[in-house]
């Protein structure tokens, strides 16, 4: 039972830096196609949130 309990807290260490990664580059991928959407059509942008 505590080899269980060892081994899931080391794939949470694990899987918590690549989850940051995975999320770092989505949203700045996201701030890159807004940002050329923006130079390429002069419009205003979308807004995509939740109000």
């Amino acid at each position: 039972m505590v080899l269980v309990c060892v081994w899931s807290a080391f794939k949470m260490l694990w899987i918590g830096p690549v989850s940051l990664v995975h999320l770092l580059r989505a949203k700045a991928s996201e701030h890159r196609a807004r940002r050329d959407d923006i130079r390429h059509n002069h419009d205003e942008p979308v807004q995509t949130g939740v109000m």
